[in-house]
Parts: structure tokens; sequence; C-alpha cells
């Protein structure tokens, strides 16, 4: 199945998962919310539509971002504590980007972008929305890293990471200071589980590998575009400088919620080091090595006879 089938039916199954939930959240709120709604609206109808969309909120939501990531900017921008850029950052983006741009009419610039306050250089993609980082707009491989990015502003990534996140209510941040010096009672830990049951997210949990692998092979995608764009090497270099120091193993990857691949084999697909070598011959390449318990095979006498070597010198030198 391709990238495109791939994750239609994993969002298919994750919205599914999600159903039973918000048809839960909808049954309690008409025991529970009904009295209050009808405080505020005086329609029987409009109380109960009222109640049923918010309990299917993350899933209408969702479904919406795929075609509009309707506010998408705004709340990212906000939740990341991200800005606006100043006047050099906007210059230095302006020129990444045109240079881009000039590379095809197949290439789109996002339709907002924001900064964030980090000295690490690094961007991310959510619906037709960049966040880009004070420390890449000044680092050299800024064009190169806004090309992966670009790979999955113009693509369906954007608007999955945006249906995705929608999916859930975001958990208000935790204060670990507070909580260090207040563990959780009985009714803290019962008002977690009810705020994680309304908030939503157990098909994202349920399917969390799946996604992760689906992820894995995006990246690669988006590295390849950049390659097209002209910036393979570029970006290698800055994965290969900022990236691969971080890089760990990652055991039963397929079963966690790694969302990128290996960088080493990220930066080997970039540079393409077998070049004129298939892998079929690579393969045979190997499989002419000894094994393990196996004799190296005797080298070939050489048909026209190979002159003695040459005996150690041990005298003194005249």
């Amino acid at each position: 199945m391709g990238d495109h089938g791939t994750w239609a039916v994993l969002l298919a199954v994750t919205l599914t998962l999600e159903l039973p939930f918000a048809w839960l959240r909808y049954k309690i709120g008409l025991f529970i919310g009904y009295p209050v709604t009808r405080a505020f609206v005086h329609s029987r109808g409009a109380a109960v539509f009222l109640i049923f969309v918010l309990s299917f909120f993350g899933i209408i939501r969702a479904v919406i971002s795929l075609a509009a990531p309707i506010g998408a900017a705004w709340w990212w921008r906000n939740q990341e504590g991200g800005r606006q850029p100043s006047g050099p950052e906007r210059i230095s983006y302006t020129d990444a980007i045109a240079d881009l741009t000039a590379q095809g009419e197949h290439v789109h610039p996002p339709r907002e972008w924001f900064v964030v306050d980090s000295a690490q250089p690094g961007a991310a993609v959510c619906g037709d929305t960049l966040m880009v980082t004070r420390g890449l707009l000044s680092n050299p491989c800024l064009t190169a890293v806004l090309a992966h990015e670009l790979g999955h502003a113009n693509s369906i990534d954007g608007r999955v990471t945006c249906a995705l996140n929608r999916v859930i209510f975001k958990e208000p941040r935790r204060d670990p200071d507070f909580e260090a010096k207040n563990p959780p009672n009985g009714l803290t830990m019962f008002w977690r589980f009810v705020m994680w049951f309304l908030r939503g997210g157990i098909g994202i949990k349920l399917l969390g590998p799946s996604w992760a692998s689906w992820w894995r092979e995006r990246e690669y995608v988006a590295d390849q575009y950049a390659k097209q764009l002209g910036y393979g090497e570029e970006f290698a270099d800055y994965l290969e400088e900022y990236g691969l120091f971080y890089d760990r193993p990652v055991p039963f990857v397929w079963l966690t919620l790694q969302t990128h691949p290996p960088v080493e084999l990220r930066i080997d697909r970039l540079r393409d080091p077998l070049a004129g070598i298939t892998r079929e011959e690579l393969d045979e390449m190997e499989a002419a090595l000894p094994r393990q318990g196996e004799a190296n095979p005797e080298p070939e006498p050489d048909p026209e006879g190979a002159p003695e070597p040459a005996s150690e010198w041990h005298g003194n030198p005249s």
C-alpha cells in the first residue's frame, strides 16, 4: 500500500477508535451538562446539538483540518510560545524561501510562519504553518533545512500532523516543583483520569507505533525532496553536525513512538555513497566474503610466475 493509502487507513482507524469514547462523552454530557446548557440555550434541540458537537469536537475538527487547517497557525504559535520574526530574521527567511521557490512551480512556501526563541537550530510544519527557531535563522544551513520542511509542507504531512493534534484537547502544562512538593492523592489521580477521558486520544495511543513507522518513512521522503531541490549534500552536512550526535539505539523500534529514522541512514540516502554500485552488486560482494568457520580462499597462482619477495635486510647499512 502506498503512502497515501497508509495514512488514510491509519487516520480512519484512529478516528473510528475515538467514536465510542466520544459517544460516551455525549451520553455523560446529556446527563450532567444538559441542565447547565439549558440555562443558556432555551431550545432543547439546540442544547442537545451543542452537547453533541462538544463531545465529537476533536473528531470533527480533525476531519476539517485535512481540507483546511483553520486557526492552526494561531493555536500552534501560542501553544509553542512563538513570536513574530524580527526584521533581520524576515530577510534571512525571505532570501532562503526565494531560492527554493525558484526551483520550480511545484514548490510552494508555507502560508504562515513564526519564530520560537531557541538557540538550537530546528524547524517543524503543522498544517500550512512553519515553525523555525531563532538559532536556525542565523545558521548557514537554513535553506537546506527549509528545503526538507517544504517536503512536509508540500505534501499531506502537514495536514495529517494538524489532524492528529486536533483529535486531542491539549492538557495544561504541569508545574514539576508544585507536584514534587504536593504528591498526587487519590482524588488528583481520579481527576487526571477524567481529564484524560475527556481529552480523547485513545486511537492515537493504540496506533502510536504504526503512526511512528509511517512518519519514519515520511522523513526519508522529505529528505529526498530537499535533495531534488539541490540541497541534499548541504542537508546531510546539517544532519551530520546537529543530528548524528544525539542518535541513540532504540530497541524494538517497531514497538516505539520513534518518529525519525537513524540519522546515519538518512545521511546515507542523501549522499548515496554507493552511486554506480547497485544493491545486487553489493549483496554479491558481501556473499563472496568468507563466513565464520570457513577457510579463506587460496589466492590463485600468477600464470606468469610472481617473483620471490625480497628478503628482509638485517645487515648494517654500508
